[in-house]
């Protein structure tokens, strides 16, 4: 029987094989990787897409008022820390209301600078809808 090949054992062999590819075409990290972003935004480094960003307890409350909002961005609200490339209604969730709203409107877009503060030691600068620039005095 050595050197012979059995036909059955051979076809269920690929067929296995066939079934393990398929397997991993289909899952769920298969379509991570090809998820892969490198888009800038709020949250500026590479990653994976966003079902694989655990809600913190705390982001999880954000997320049932925000479901659209990524987790990631649930979860820095939470803690109540802002990045760039956040929208306005994420900013405030996360900071409150500012204390003062400038709004210039150019040929470009809409710009708002926010001042967070009475004493005007937080800035914020919006354009079209995302937070640009945050600078803090100390």
């Amino acid at each position: 029987m050595e050197g012979k090949s059995n036909p059955l054992l051979n076809l269920l062999v690929g067929l296995g094989v066939l079934l393990l590819v398929a397997n991993i075409i289909f899952s769920k990290e298969w379509k991570a990787l090809k998820s892969f972003s490198t888009t800038k935004g709020a949250g500026s480094s590479p990653r994976y897409i966003d079902s694989y960003v655990k809600l913190t307890p705390q982001g999880e409350k954000i997320k049932a008022k925000h479901f659209d909002w990524p987790n990631e961005i649930c979860n820095i609200v939470a803690q109540k820390h802002i990045r760039i490339g956040m929208t306005p209604e994420q900013v405030k969730a996360a900071w409150g209301i500012p204390y003062k709203i400038e709004v210039t409107t150019t040929d470009s877009g809409r710009e708002e600078s926010w001042t967070m503060r009475e004493l005007g030691a937080d800035y914020l600068y919006f354009e079209s809808g995302k937070l640009k620039l945050i600078k803090q005095n100390e």
